[in-house]
Formats: C-alpha cells, structure tokens, sequence
C-alpha cells in the first residue's frame, strides 16, 4: 500500500521493501496468490517512492521481492522502476529465492548502474545461484538475505553447523562473496536479536516490520524501527544508518 511508504519512511525506515507480484494486468505489491491481498499496482508504488524523495526523503533503495517472477516478464517491472525510480536517484534490488527463476538468468546479465540482484537462502545455496547465472555481475551487486517472517523462528545461537537463520547470516558475511548480507524480519520485542544479527553475525542491514501484513505505522512497527535506529545510535564507532551519501552498492 502506498500509505506504508509515508509510514516507514516517517518511523525512520531507509529503504523500502516491497513483495511484488505478477497477474495478468501487470505487477502489484503482494504477498501471495489471494487476490483480495492485492495492493496498489508497481507503478503507484513506484510513483509514491519518487514523490517521497523528490520532497527530500531519504529513500537509498527499493527492494522488490519478487514472488513467482516467472508468471509475467520481469522487463516491465524493470521498465516501471527505470521510468519512476532510477530519475531520482533510488536504486533498485530485485529480489530471488531459488536461483533457477528465468527472471533471475535474465536480469542478472543485464542490471543496469541502479539495478542489483538478491538471493535469498543459505549462503551457500545463495553463492551457488550466483555463480551460475551471474558470474560477470560486479561482487558489490549480488546481495544475500536469510530470515523468517517472525525473527525469533529458528534464529539459533549464530554458532551452529548450519541453516539457523544468525548462522547462516554469519557465514554469508564471512564468505567475503555478497556485496551486502540482509536479515528478516525484526518485529516489536527483538531488540536482542537485532543486536547478535549486527553485532555477531555482521549484517549490512535488516528488513522489520509486522508479520503476514502490510506495513502501517503504529507501536509494534515504531518500537521494531527503534530497535535498530537505537543500536547504530549506541554503536556509533562500527555502524550508522545509511544516508544519500551512502551507496548500498
């Protein structure tokens, strides 16, 4: 929904993620295949963004994830994002989970200077895809993420052999492989899993929200905003929140 944009981005969020799916009109900010889940169209969000940072928001990126990206050819998508976005300044991430998405093999060859690919899974699954369909790709341009709707699900003690989400996160930041490593999804309340994903697993950054909705400004979504505001706040030697100045790659 676009009112989510003007929420995040006045509870402090830097960059937006939005799910993205195809239908047969075209794409549409959604979670799933229910219809009556439909948000507002690629387009309007897209419109909502470069308004926002046309007024001087800070908007550093976009990340769209990408659900059944093959249903429709995600050129149009990218048409959309390099009409509204690229113009002012707001750089896009696309965002894949299998590695072996058509729209994946395709995009990757072709980013443009806005434009960076993200797969999320186990970092080896997540370096695995990417050698196979983007090995020309610039390092600073290929992005892992891991998570699960509720952070607290299967986090682990960032030490385990593997698949817990904090080790995995670690061991991706490790590889020295990913332009970036990304958690999700922080909620009211996870204020110490915020700080092991930074402190111990060294992630780049972190998706928080609610869980299974949109994103609408209230206390579980400010007091989750909070939780990493104030961290790079008291951690002001190691991290800050990226700014303009700051390019995500």
């Amino acid at each position: 929904m676009t009112t989510g944009v003007w929420d995040a981005l006045n509870n402090g969020a830097n960059a937006l993620e939005i799910d993205m799916m195809p239908n047969k009109h075209g794409w549409n900010a959604q979670h799933d295949e229910d219809a009556a889940a439909r948000g507002d169209t690629a387009e309007l969000m897209f419109k909502t963004i470069a308004e926002a940072r046309s007024q001087g928001r800070t908007v550093t990126f976009v990340w769209l994830d990408l659900k059944s990206p093959d249903w429709l050819h995600c050129q149009a998508l990218r048409d959309l994002a390099a009409k509204h976005l690229e113009p002012v300044g707001v750089k896009v991430l696309y965002g894949f989970y299998n590695g072996k998405e058509k729209a994946l093999a395709s995009t990757a060859p072709t980013l443009k200077s806005f434009e960076a690919i993200n797969m999320n899974g186990e970092a080896q699954e997540c370096l695995d895809a990417f050698n196979k369909v983007a090995s020309n790709v610039d390092r600073p341009k290929l992005i892992m993420s891991y998570g699960y709707y509720a952070l607290s699900a299967g986090f682990g003690n960032c030490h385990e052999k593997g698949y817990k989400t904090c080790t995995e996160l670690r061991k991706g930041h490790e590889t020295n492989e990913f332009g970036r490593v990304f958690g999700w999804t922080s909620l009211q309340g996870h204020a110490w899993y915020v700080d092991k994903l930074f402190a111990e697993a060294g992630v780049d950054g972190m998706i928080y929200g609610r869980k299974h909705n949109h994103y609408v400004s209230g206390d579980a979504t400010k007091e989750a905003a909070a939780d990493i505001l104030n961290w790079a706040k008291h951690n002001p030697q190691t991290h800050h929140i990226a700014t303009l100045a700051d390019a995500p790659w």
